[in-house]
């Protein structure tokens, strides 16, 4: 039997659903699918197509008290890098191009 929990987060304005496969395949790994659903498809610090599918060690998420905290935390993280940055900044920016 595979427990999979779904949940939704609102991440700086984005709605995110998260789908949590514990012990995909009956291993020590678990899988997390992070998708952007309101905006559609809206990039996130962790994909810039706003989906991403990880695969981790199930004691990766030591520490977090379920996969949307761990998301959540992979998310401002992520929110720090320059690219992240730059990216936003771009996004406030006027373009003429």
């Amino acid at each position: 039997m595979t427990d999979i929990t779904e949940y939704q987060l609102v991440w700086k304005n984005i709605t995110i659903a998260i789908t949590h496969t514990k012990k995909w395949c009956g291993g020590d790994i678990d899988h997390i699918e992070v998708k952007s659903i309101s905006p559609e498809k809206a990039p996130l610090p962790i994909t810039e197509t706003g989906y991403r599918s990880h695969f981790h060690h199930v004691d990766s998420r030591t520490g977090y008290s379920d996969a949307k905290e761990y998301v959540a935390a992979w998310l401002n993280h992520e929110a720090r890098t320059k690219a992240w940055l730059s990216y936003v900044e771009s996004q406030s920016q006027l373009s003429l191009f």
